[in-house]
């Protein structure tokens, strides 16, 4: 497909969202290239609308009926239903493409998962006005009428590592996955790794699968740490320049956080030396802090809930080094991350993470404390060592950049 003046549509479940989550820097930088490829975009909303003047694309309820999907008609489902152009104007709080446009059709993402749930069987639509493709960031049953399907699928977590996260009924989850794949006329995914995945668990051909990597939000951000809001970041955390661990992401099984605080209480450090540990309580967080509690190195761990997005560069940029000894990711966003901003990593040899990082970093094995405690007090002593990865750390970010990932969107969009 040559991309110039197609029309695709992206599904907006999590620009829905206001928080922000990985999969929604996903597709506000999937619209964003495909705009500048000459794409004519838009974006499939699921809203409830009345007869409001405009619409507020990130409410924090998208709200209808309780029991919607049961009182919908369940035969007008057997049939294609119609998304709608949207012609009043909506709000967001995130830079679009000044020209994107807007379907809905009011808690489609809804009714096609309780319609899977319940018949096996994909919801079918068709859009009000053409379009060449719907890209779905996240697996749906969804079929569209007169146009092509992508699907992006980031990662099969829920099957390669079932215990690190909640899935009420897996194998609802992975049929879903398994019809996603099929129907579909192209997968994207943002790592070899997780395509090797898709191919073996969701068997499906090699040939139908094109790996685009992602991109770094913090792509060409600057950091001058003479400046005082950098200066003002680290002091408002208690903290100093190249004298602390950081690690970012949420507080949940997979991203090994307690073990991560096993490895620090060995090294013995102070307050002269804390480990930062920034992200939202997510599910089964308590056994980590109940680890940071137990630690004695309680004094010196600081769990930074909530950072402003603009103060996560100088943290990066001011940390000795960024530890994430995740045991799963689809591609280790946090990793690229630290590494533009030249912070040393550490982080896990498993999954997608020694893609990401390559040589501008120390690879550990994350089930094992002893191994991650050696690369954390190796980087904390020597000095030259953490320059040394730094010196290799733009390299590295080199082949995730928006140019590099604009070249494999636009080659893997040729095979359909």
């Amino acid at each position: 497909m040559d991309l110039e003046n197609k029309r695709i549509c992206i599904d907006g479940v999590n620009l829905q969202d206001p928080a922000g989550t990985g999969i929604k820097t996903y597709a506000l930088t999937l619209l964003k290239t495909l705009e500048s490829l000459g794409v004519e975009t838009s974006i499939l909303l699921s809203k409830w609308i009345k007869d409001e003047a405009s619409i507020e694309l990130n409410e924090s309820k998208d709200v209808g009926p309780k029991g919607y999907y049961r009182a919908f008609p369940k035969f007008l489902l057997r049939q294609a239903l119609k998304a709608k152009t949207i012609k009043k104007s909506v709000s967001h709080k995130q830079s679009l493409p000044q020209s994107t446009s807007y379907f809905n059709y009011p808690r489609i993402y809804d009714l096609s998962n309780a319609y899977f749930n319940d018949f096996r069987k994909p919801t079918k639509l068709k859009f009000e006005d053409s379009i060449d493709a719907l890209h779905l960031t996240t697996p749906f049953a969804l079929d569209v009428v007169g146009a092509r399907k992508v699907t992006t699928i980031h990662d099969l977590i829920p099957f390669t590592h079932p215990k690190t996260c909640v899935v009420r009924k897996p194998e609802r989850l992975l049929q879903k996955f398994q019809y996603a794949a099929e129907s579909s006329d192209l997968i994207l995914t943002v790592s070899e790794h997780s395509k090797r995945d898709i191919i073996e668990i969701l068997d499906v051909d090699p040939s139908k699968v094109s790996v685009t990597y992602q991109t770094s939000p913090f792509e060409g951000v600057q950091v001058d740490t003479k400046s005082q809001e950098y200066q003002s970041t680290l002091t408002k955390h208690g903290l100093m320049e190249s004298n602390y661990f950081l690690f970012i992401g949420g507080i949940e099984p997979k991203k090994n956080v307690s073990r991560l605080i096993q490895a620090y209480t060995k090294l013995g450090c102070g307050k002269e030396f804390p480990l930062v540990i920034v992200g939202k309580k997510a599910w089964l967080y308590e056994e980590v802090l109940k680890t940071a509690k137990e630690s004695a190195s309680r004094d010196s761990i600081y769990f930074l809930d909530y950072v402003a997005f603009g103060e996560l560069p100088h943290l990066l940029k001011g940390a000795a080094s960024f530890v994430f000894p995740s045991i799963y990711e689809g591609f280790g966003l946090p990793v690229l991350e630290a590494l533009n901003f030249d912070c040393p990593v550490i982080t896990s040899n498993v999954s997608s993470l020694p893609e990401v990082c390559g040589d501008a970093g120390i690879l550990i094995d994350p089930y094992n404390v002893d191994q991650i405690a050696e690369a954390m007090d190796e980087l904390m002593k020597n000095s030259s060592l953490r320059e040394t990865l730094a010196g290799r750390a733009q390299k590295q970010v080199a082949k995730f950049s928006t140019e590099a990932y604009s070249m494999r969107l636009k080659k893997a969009y040729k095979h359909i």
